[in-house]
């Protein structure tokens, strides 16, 4: 992930992940078929229209979904013990749980709220910079809207690291 700078999931969660994408695919097929089988009861234009809809629509998810995978990079440069004590500090403030932890790497969860569908942030500290990836927590629902969610935390590591570079 260091290299590609695009979060990995496994091939279920990135069938998930996708989803929404394959859900208006299926639709503009269905409208398709019907649009050819609507041919002599005049509906033929207006089933063509809703599977040009729903494919342009599938095409805008399937780049906002490919596009959520990229990490944000933050110029910093910490050692493992100062990228432990931001995770901490950054934890408490903004409630995320711990769920994986290595060396130079976490990956963190929010909970279901109403407000919030559950959230996954990774954060992983390279040689000069921090990557941070947030995106719907796809072991929960799977959605592709997190209402804000994601931007704050990765605003969140931004503010941390300016505040610490200042410091």
């Amino acid at each position: 992930m260091k290299q590609t700078r695009k979060l990995t999931l496994p091939k279920t969660q990135m069938l998930l992940h996708f989803f929404p994408v394959f859900v208006f695919l299926l639709i503009a097929s269905i409208c398709f078929f019907i649009s050819l089988v609507a041919h002599e009861h005049h509906l033929s234009l207006d089933f063509k229209f809703l599977s040009l809809t729903a494919i342009l629509i599938a095409i805008y998810l399937f780049y906002r979904q490919f596009n959520q995978l990229n990490f944000t990079s933050i110029q910093a440069t910490l050692t493992e013990q100062e990228f432990r004590d931001m995770f901490e500090i950054l934890a408490k403030k903004m409630n995320w749980l711990a769920e994986y932890s290595g060396e130079s790497y976490v990956v963190a969860t929010i909970e279901f709220k109403w407000s919030n569908w559950g959230t996954l942030i990774t954060l992983i500290r390279d040689k000069d910079c921090i990557l941070v990836n947030s995106i719907c927590d796809l072991h929960n629902k799977p959605t592709t809207t997190s209402w804000g969610q994601n931007k704050r935390n990765v605003e969140a590591v931004k503010n941390y690291l300016s505040a610490f570079s200042n410091a």
